[in-house]
């Protein structure tokens, strides 16, 4: 982690616990709850605004390494199972105190939008930072560009300079095909995974750490607009997550390596992971043997960016979800 979330991710586990405990389990209690414990109102509104900004961190990041085990699953069962029940009881809070002379039920402006739970010791929140995209980096990128260059001439000493950064510009644009504004949309549809700490070194004789780097190149080979690239390092996670952390148990001892959809068969049929049904490994690994023996000249297609997000997601939930260890 380039920013120490720990702290967040500590107190979000906290808040969860709380509502849970609260609600005895039932998220339907919520809004019941919510409009009469002055408690349970504060831990919903936290979680309300801490769950957006830290959406919005992510997606300012291709992927969060370092992440707890703990809090990936905690994270989880928040989205699955208490996230909607929060943004309706909450969400009205924060809509009805603008329509209600700045107060709802005696609650202040500031009491709504600044909710602190009382049994956190320290007031833990993300600041918010500059979140690239929104369809406009690369149009501002260019704007400058072409302003540069219509001032070449007028500014004397730095005209040089100037039409070289211009010339470098056009460079990269057209012989190295950097599509920025591609760029842009494809990191809008990107994936973002929470890497468990445990995947940055070796675990009961798993080399998870170069799972990482695989997925690093997956989704720089995405975003540049290589998608064979991509679904070329997609593919070599599933099979490697598969055969080190999923069906490890299945291999004969001494036999040589299965093929991949001898692995993605051992996995639907493991009764730990239901959930691997979901991903579509096999139609996934069809479409990662169709773009390794296409013709060199083959259409892509119009859905391939969606179908590499596809890839992307799968490998995604393989990594939050890997096991510690071995089964």
């Amino acid at each position: 982690m380039a920013r120490n979330l720990l702290p967040f991710f500590n107190a979000f586990n906290s808040a969860l616990e709380t509502l849970k405990k609260r609600c005895d389990g039932d998220p339907a209690r919520l809004a019941l709850l919510v409009a009469n414990d002055e408690e349970v109102r504060r831990t919903a509104g936290w979680m309300y605004f801490e769950t957006w900004r830290f959406e919005r961190l992510r997606s300012q990041k291709r992927y969060i390494e370092g992440v707890p085990p703990w809090f990936i699953e905690c994270f989880g069962q928040y989205k699955a199972d208490w996230a909607q029940a929060v943004e309706s009881s909450y969400g009205t809070l924060t809509l009805d105190v603008f329509s209600e002379t700045n107060s709802v039920k005696g609650l202040s402006f500031e009491e709504i939008y600044d909710p602190r739970p009382s049994y956190f010791k320290d007031d833990v929140r993300l600041y918010l930072e500059f979140v690239p995209g929104n369809e406009r980096a690369a149009a501002a990128i260019e704007a400058i560009m072409r302003s540069a260059y219509e001032s070449y001439g007028s500014s004397g000493f730095y005209d040089a300079w100037m039409l070289e950064g211009v010339e470098a510009w056009d460079f990269f644009r057209g012989e190295v095909q950097i599509d920025f504004v591609g760029i842009e949309r494809r990191w809008r549809a990107l994936p973002r995974a929470l890497i468990p700490m445990y995947m940055k070194k070796t675990v009961s004789n798993v080399p998870y750490a170069g799972v990482a780097q695989l997925q690093n190149d997956a989704v720089n080979a995405y975003l540049a607009g290589a998608l064979a690239a991509s679904v070329m390092a997609c593919r070599t996670i599933v099979e490697h997550l598969l055969k080190t952390a999923y069906v490890p148990h299945k291999i004969p001892h001494g036999s040589k390596d299965p093929g991949l959809q001898q692995l993605i068969d051992w996995a639907l049929q493991e009764p730990n992971y239901p959930w691997i049904w979901n991903l579509r490994l096999r139609p996934l690994k069809d479409f990662a043997d169709r773009v390794v023996h296409r013709p060199p000249k083959a259409d892509w297609g119009r859905d391939a960016e969606a179908e590499v997000v596809k890839f992307l997601d799968a490998v995604v939930a393989l990594i939050e979800k890997a096991p510690n260890s071995n089964p």
